[in-house]
């Protein structure tokens, strides 16, 4: 395989600069002293609390210093305390315009509470929210495709060692999109073609670096970092050949397009990447879709840090809540939920957090 495309500058510094031990507080509404830790619990959990803690000091120290990303996605302003900690916990998703968002405000419709609120994260994808779930104290999960973790990993293996699975969310499709009437049609079609990436660092951006790199299919990118809603005006003007985007179908911004097609998309070194499983898209998954298109799947999980003491039930109740809801979520939630399976942890090819697991197999003895 060819030598890996490096991420963006503005991405590797922020797993490079930034705060000592702020991994400790993620959860918490406010800094907890050893001293604290003293006054609630009798001598017998005073003494476990005290050395949890300072295992977990151990591993914040060997984390880097985390800084703010230099484009930062447009999104709604909160209130942030003191200190920066707001209460409960973020999910880092995505742009509102593809699949990640709007399910990720389901999950918040049915888990989020008054003593542990939910928030949902705009990010600009997968590596983003990998870098938020480690730097990010207000960012405690992530969704994110598994071949960007391994893309990940390959780059900085010690970040990505701290990085967990928690739940076995859906699989996400690779789009293809072109101009009606375009004599492109199909992976080798595009060479030497003008093509929309995604912004750099989402899990769509990876994507097409992994597949120019299996496949050694070279074209020209389009520059500009343009989002879904941007790239895809820029085919249907014709200011781009081809667009690709990576996310569940249906994806939001195609569902109303017109005057475009979906490229087919089937190469023997992606059918052999351990990431990538062959799929496809239904005719009539979209309004301009006549007919099946081959292309592939990749697994999406809900990650969080791997932490090894602290905050094991808010891990394991957030994903007891989605396994308990997986039957209103799957009726009233995005359609994409009837392709989850809270139970099917076992195809998550990264590793999954113990607490999470646990709480897997509980919800599995109810089922």
């Amino acid at each position: 395989m060819a030598k890996l495309k490096p991420l963006p500058k503005a991405l590797l510094v922020a797993a490079i600069v930034g705060g000592l031990g702020f991994g400790a507080y993620k959860f918490m509404p406010k800094k907890t002293t050893t001293a604290e830790v003293a006054t609630k619990s009798d001598s017998a959990e005073l003494a476990q609390g005290k050395a949890d803690f300072q295992k977990q000091v151990e591993i914040d120290q060997e984390k880097p210093r985390a800084a703010q990303v230099a484009a930062e996605p447009e999104q709604e302003q909160q209130v942030v305390p003191p200190g920066g900690k707001l209460p409960g916990a973020g999910i880092a998703s995505g742009q509102k315009t593809g699949t990640n968002w709007p399910m990720t405000e389901d999950i918040i419709k049915f888990c989020s509470t008054d003593q542990y609120p939910l928030r949902n994260v705009i990010t600009n994808g997968s590596v983003d929210n990998v870098n938020k779930i480690y730097t990010d104290k207000n960012s405690q999960f992530g969704i994110v495709q598994e071949d960007a973790l391994d893309y990940q990993r390959k780059i900085d293996p010690k970040m990505m060692s701290r990085v967990v699975a928690v739940f076995p969310f859906f699989s996400v499709e690779i789009h293809a999109i072109t101009k009606d009437g375009s004599p492109i049609n199909s992976l080798a079609d595009m060479t030497g073609k003008r093509v929309v990436e995604g912004p750099e660092g989402s899990g769509t951006w990876v994507t097409v670096q992994l597949i120019k790199q299996l496949t050694g299919i070279q074209w020209k990118t389009v520059q500009g970092n343009l989002s879904q809603a941007n790239g895809l005006k820029a085919v249907q003007n014709g200011d781009a050949d081809v667009e690709f985007i990576v996310a569940g179908q249906p994806i939001t911004v195609l569902t109303e397009a017109r005057g475009i097609k979906l490229v087919p998309l089937s190469n023997p070194k992606l059918d052999s990447y351990n990431f990538y499983t062959k799929a496809s898209l239904p005719s009539h998954t979209y309004g301009f879709q006549n007919d099946a298109v081959t292309t592939y799947k990749v697994n999406n999980v809900l990650a969080t840090f791997a932490y090894k003491n602290q905050y094991q039930k808010e891990i394991g109740d957030l994903v007891s809540c989605i396994t308990k809801n997986i039957d209103k979520l799957q009726a009233d939630g995005h359609p994409k939920w009837r392709d989850v399976d809270p139970l099917d942890i076992e195809r998550v090819k990264w590793p999954v957090h113990p607490a999470a697991l646990a709480a897997i197999k509980r919800e599995a003895k109810h089922k």
